[in-house]
Protein backbone atom coordinates (compact mmCIF):
# COMPACT_ATOMS: atom_id res chain seq x y z
CA UNK A 1 0.00 0.00 0.00
CA UNK A 2 1.30 3.48 -0.92
CA UNK A 3 1.41 6.04 1.92
CA UNK A 4 0.51 9.71 1.61
CA UNK A 5 2.89 11.86 -0.44
CA UNK A 6 4.54 8.85 -2.07
CA UNK A 7 4.24 7.75 -5.65
CA UNK A 8 5.42 4.78 -7.59
CA UNK A 9 7.99 6.06 -10.07
CA UNK A 10 7.01 5.02 -13.59
CA UNK A 11 10.58 4.31 -14.66
CA UNK A 12 11.35 2.21 -11.61
CA UNK A 13 8.27 0.23 -10.81
CA UNK A 14 8.22 -0.93 -7.26
CA UNK A 15 10.50 1.83 -5.89
CA UNK A 16 8.84 4.53 -3.89
CA UNK A 17 9.31 8.20 -4.67
CA UNK A 18 8.69 10.72 -1.92
CA UNK A 19 7.78 14.13 -3.24
CA UNK A 20 9.94 16.77 -1.51
CA UNK A 21 8.31 19.41 0.63
CA UNK A 22 8.40 22.85 -1.00
CA UNK A 23 10.83 25.26 0.63
CA UNK A 24 9.46 28.47 2.15
CA UNK A 25 9.55 31.55 -0.05
CA UNK A 26 12.67 33.68 -0.04
CA UNK A 27 12.04 37.01 1.70
CA UNK A 28 13.04 40.32 0.18
CA UNK A 29 16.73 41.05 0.73
CA UNK A 30 18.05 44.55 0.14
CA UNK A 31 21.17 44.37 -2.04
CA UNK A 32 21.13 48.15 -2.68
CA UNK A 33 23.91 48.91 -0.14
CA UNK A 34 26.15 46.39 -1.89
CA UNK A 35 25.37 47.81 -5.33
CA UNK A 36 25.94 51.36 -4.05
CA UNK A 37 29.31 50.40 -2.56
CA UNK A 38 30.36 48.78 -5.83
CA UNK A 39 29.31 51.90 -7.75
CA UNK A 40 31.43 54.01 -5.36
CA UNK A 41 34.46 51.78 -5.97
CA UNK A 42 33.99 52.04 -9.73
CA UNK A 43 33.75 55.83 -9.53
CA UNK A 44 36.79 56.01 -7.25
CA UNK A 45 38.77 53.78 -9.61
CA UNK A 46 37.87 55.99 -12.60
CA UNK A 47 38.96 59.09 -10.66
CA UNK A 48 42.23 57.41 -9.68
CA UNK A 49 42.92 56.37 -13.27
CA UNK A 50 42.23 59.90 -14.49
CA UNK A 51 44.59 61.35 -11.87
CA UNK A 52 47.22 58.76 -12.80
CA UNK A 53 46.93 59.61 -16.51
CA UNK A 54 47.37 63.31 -15.74
CA UNK A 55 50.61 62.62 -13.91
CA UNK A 56 53.54 63.33 -16.21
CA UNK A 57 55.12 59.91 -16.95
CA UNK A 58 58.62 61.40 -16.67
CA UNK A 59 57.81 62.75 -13.22
CA UNK A 60 55.54 59.92 -12.11
CA UNK A 61 58.09 58.42 -9.72
CA UNK A 62 59.78 61.69 -8.80
CA UNK A 63 57.14 62.87 -6.32
CA UNK A 64 58.28 64.39 -3.10
CA UNK A 65 59.53 61.43 -1.10
CA UNK A 66 56.90 62.01 1.60
CA UNK A 67 54.10 61.89 -0.98
CA UNK A 68 55.53 58.78 -2.60
CA UNK A 69 55.87 57.06 0.76
CA UNK A 70 52.30 58.00 1.69
CA UNK A 71 51.02 56.68 -1.65
CA UNK A 72 52.98 53.46 -1.18
CA UNK A 73 51.43 52.95 2.26
CA UNK A 74 47.90 53.51 0.95
CA UNK A 75 48.40 51.13 -1.98
CA UNK A 76 49.96 48.44 0.21
CA UNK A 77 47.10 48.60 2.71
CA UNK A 78 44.29 48.43 0.16
CA UNK A 79 43.91 44.65 0.39
CA UNK A 80 43.69 44.91 4.17
CA UNK A 81 40.73 47.27 3.73
CA UNK A 82 38.82 44.25 2.41
CA UNK A 83 39.07 42.43 5.74
CA UNK A 84 37.12 42.64 8.99
CA UNK A 85 38.63 41.80 12.36
CA UNK A 86 35.64 39.67 13.44
CA UNK A 87 36.01 37.42 10.39
CA UNK A 88 33.29 35.35 8.77
CA UNK A 89 30.37 33.71 10.59
CA UNK A 90 31.45 30.38 12.11
CA UNK A 91 35.04 31.04 10.86
CA UNK A 92 36.49 34.11 12.54
CA UNK A 93 39.98 33.21 11.32
CA UNK A 94 38.93 34.06 7.71
CA UNK A 95 38.77 37.83 7.73
CA UNK A 96 38.57 38.59 4.00
CA UNK A 97 35.07 39.70 3.04
CA UNK A 98 35.52 39.33 -0.74
CA UNK A 99 36.84 35.80 -1.03
CA UNK A 100 37.57 32.84 1.22
CA UNK A 101 37.51 29.06 1.05
CA UNK A 102 33.94 27.81 1.20
CA UNK A 103 32.67 26.36 4.47
CA UNK A 104 31.85 23.04 2.77
CA UNK A 105 34.08 23.24 -0.31
CA UNK A 106 37.52 22.69 1.16
CA UNK A 107 39.83 25.01 -0.71
CA UNK A 108 37.25 25.96 -3.36
CA UNK A 109 36.99 29.75 -3.22
CA UNK A 110 33.72 31.57 -2.60
CA UNK A 111 33.24 35.20 -3.52
CA UNK A 112 31.46 37.39 -0.97
CA UNK A 113 31.57 34.33 1.31
CA UNK A 114 29.56 35.78 4.19
CA UNK A 115 26.68 36.73 1.91
CA UNK A 116 26.85 33.68 -0.32
CA UNK A 117 26.99 31.10 2.43
CA UNK A 118 24.14 32.72 4.35
CA UNK A 119 22.03 32.58 1.17
CA UNK A 120 22.97 28.97 0.55
CA UNK A 121 22.01 28.10 4.12
CA UNK A 122 18.75 30.06 3.72
CA UNK A 123 19.68 32.09 6.78
CA UNK A 124 18.00 35.32 5.72
CA UNK A 125 18.83 37.42 8.78
CA UNK A 126 22.51 36.51 8.49
CA UNK A 127 22.40 37.24 4.75
CA UNK A 128 21.03 40.74 5.41
CA UNK A 129 23.70 41.32 8.07
CA UNK A 130 26.48 40.08 5.78
CA UNK A 131 25.25 42.27 2.90
CA UNK A 132 25.67 45.28 5.20
CA UNK A 133 29.13 44.19 6.35
CA UNK A 134 30.32 43.48 2.81
CA UNK A 135 28.94 46.86 1.71
CA UNK A 136 30.80 48.67 4.49
CA UNK A 137 33.99 46.81 3.63
CA UNK A 138 33.75 47.61 -0.07
CA UNK A 139 32.98 51.23 0.82
CA UNK A 140 36.12 51.32 2.98
CA UNK A 141 38.09 50.00 0.00
CA UNK A 142 36.67 52.80 -2.15
CA UNK A 143 37.80 55.26 0.50
CA UNK A 144 41.35 53.94 0.21
CA UNK A 145 41.26 54.47 -3.56
CA UNK A 146 40.10 58.04 -2.91
CA UNK A 147 43.06 58.59 -0.54
CA UNK A 148 45.44 57.45 -3.27
CA UNK A 149 43.73 59.77 -5.77
CA UNK A 150 44.11 62.77 -3.45
CA UNK A 151 47.81 62.00 -3.03
CA UNK A 152 48.30 61.86 -6.82
CA UNK A 153 46.48 65.16 -7.28
CA UNK A 154 48.42 66.78 -4.45
CA UNK A 155 51.70 65.62 -6.02
CA UNK A 156 50.76 67.57 -9.17
CA UNK A 157 49.96 70.64 -7.09
CA UNK A 158 46.23 70.19 -7.76
CA UNK A 159 43.41 70.35 -5.29
CA UNK A 160 43.22 67.28 -3.09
Amino acid sequence: MIKDKTLVAAAEIGKLFVEPEPKPEVPFLNFAPLLNALAKVQESARDFEEARKQTNPNEQFLFASETQQALDVVLMQMEQALTRAEGLPRRPWYQHMIYAPGFYTGYGVKTLPGVREALEERNWSEAAEQIEKASETIGKFGGEIEKATRLLKRSRGGAG
